[in-house]
């Protein structure tokens, strides 16, 4: 999970570097290489109890939609402030945990 976390710092980094659309697409496909939700959803399934799991999970499911609902509009604003504000904002809460 850790190398996951540290390769979507990389490539949010690199890409408030570099603005080419090839590289773009390069580190892209390497972030997403590092997602890091089935390892989360694994740890946090396995090392709960049975009984709690599914209050857990659904607040964990939930979380994560609210993530998919609020997202679109916070990064549409944060572009029309600056670009390298989405990369940084991206990598400080990459590197938060």
């Amino acid at each position: 999970m850790l190398r996951g976390m540290g390769s979507l710092a990389f490539s949010f980094v690199a890409l408030s570097l570099q603005h080419s659309f090839i590289f773009l697409l390069i580190f892209l496909v390497f972030s997403g290489i590092g997602i890091a939700l089935p390892c989360l959803d694994a740890l946090i399934t396995g090392g709960i109890d049975k009984v709690e799991r599914g209050t857990i999970t659904s607040f964990y499911s939930a979380m994560s939609f609210l993530g998919v609902a609020t997202g679109p509009p916070t990064y549409a604003y944060m572009m029309s402030v600056s670009d390298h504000l989405i990369f940084m904002c991206r990598v400080g809460l990459v590197l938060l945990p």
